[in-house]
């Protein structure tokens, strides 16, 4: 596939990359980044999970492994899994030595991040909201929704998170639901009690 795109895309301007799951024989994994760089790919991203890792928390990610890999070729490797904070970012560069770290979820949930901020302040969660003012549209709201309840995981009980997902994508409702949990949600004041996960 990488040898189909170079063949088609020959211009060394244009960036081709992959991103891989961990093999359950590493060597594999290994042996796939190698051939993936003898075939032209400009940068790899390394998920250090296995592909059957369904729920996240119950496998930890293999830095080890990300390591093993970046050591093993010479074009740039992206280190990818818990990256929650910036320490976790610097941590994981350290660990791995990679190039790069992808913090997807992490910056979902605290898009701040690298102010060094370690949760959404309620301020950028009503500007947030103050984005989609005036939108009718079912899927803006339920855009909106789907990034406040990843903001809101440090500040809510994962029960009420629940509740939170369930809640029908209307923007008085996500109001009603936020300011009855966490009332001084309309204040620049945050909330200073973390909820434990």
């Amino acid at each position: 596939m990488v040898r189909q795109l170079q063949n088609r895309l020959p211009d060394a301007n244009f960036s081709k990359s992959v991103k891989i799951r961990l093999d359950e024989d590493l060597r594999k994994s290994v042996d796939l980044c190698q051939k993936v760089e003898a075939a032209g790919v400009s940068w790899i991203a390394v998920h250090g999970r296995k592909s059957n890792a369904l729920v996240l928390r119950d496998h930890p990610v293999n830095y080890e492994a990300i390591k093993l890999i970046k050591d093993s070729v010479a074009v740039p490797v992206v280190a990818n899994g818990d990256a929650f904070t910036q320490a976790d970012v610097l941590r994981i560069a350290e660990d791995t030595g990679t190039d790069g770290i992808m913090v997807a979820r992490g910056l979902l949930r605290n898009p701040t991040m690298f102010t060094g901020t370690e949760k959404t302040s309620f301020a950028v969660m009503r500007e947030w909201i103050a984005m989609f003012e005036g939108e009718t549209d079912y899927l803006a709201w339920s855009e909106c929704h789907h990034h406040l309840l990843r903001m809101l995981q440090p500040y809510i009980a994962k029960e009420e998170l629940g509740e939170f997902s369930a809640l029908e994508k209307r923007k008085e409702l996500i109001l009603e639901f936020i300011r009855r949990k966490l009332p001084d949600f309309d204040t620049d004041e945050a909330v200073k009690v973390e909820i434990a996960g």
